[in-house]
């Protein structure tokens, strides 16, 4: 992980997680997979986010959904935070 980030649960279940993820101004989150079907929703800031190889930018008002299936990174252009739902498959 490069950059400087913060990452708070704000619940956690077995079924799910929500988190609240705030990456200072060019801090990168590496390629990964999510573990279950996952919604980013942007609360502040910009970003790019990398999924599948698809830029996407991401601010206020655009959410991105992805599936474990989907690589996928993330820069932050300014100060980002971001809420994360995470629903994990059985």
């Amino acid at each position: 992980m490069e950059g400087t980030y913060q990452r708070e649960i704000i619940v956690q279940q077995p079924d799910f997680i929500i988190v609240k993820l705030t990456l200072e101004k060019d801090a990168v989150l590496p390629t990964h997979k999510s573990r279950g079907l996952t919604t980013i929703i942007p609360v502040k800031g910009e970003g790019i986010l990398t999924r599948n190889a698809e830029a996407i930018a991401i601010r206020p008002g655009v959410s991105v959904e992805l599936t474990p299936h989907d690589e996928h990174d993330l820069l932050a252009k300014t100060v980002l935070e971001l809420i994360v739902v995470e629903v994990f498959l059985k």
